[in-house]
């Protein structure tokens, strides 16, 4: 079974992730920011999504920036492509949480 949660900690601001359109290639991910957020030049911060994700052992789940977000923003994430391992799911250290930097 493949779904996405909210954590506790976000219940009242996560977004769960959806698709947009029906050819869509994967799920649109939103960050929380919390309060007015700059980032500088080559600094990295790390942003809560308040989402966790249940899949199959024998899967992963990537992360991909939109390229509007780079091309537009200038934006990438800081490990190009995020890997999610399915034992992250509700794991002892922070409940799973997935986070992008």
């Amino acid at each position: 079974m493949r779904k996405f949660e909210i954590i506790e900690k976000y219940k009242d601001k996560a977004i769960l992730p959806t698709r947009a359109t029906k050819g869509s290639a994967g799920y649109d991910f939103s960050i929380i920011v919390e309060d007015e957020t700059r980032i500088g030049a080559h600094e990295v911060k790390t942003f809560p999504t308040g989402i966790k994700a249940k899949f199959p052992e024998d899967e992963v789940l990537m992360l991909f920036i939109r390229s509007s977000i780079g091309i537009k923003g200038g934006l990438t994430l800081a490990n190009s492509v995020p890997i999610i391992d399915s034992d992250f799911y509700n794991n002892k250290d922070n409940e799973g949480h997935i986070m992008l930097a």
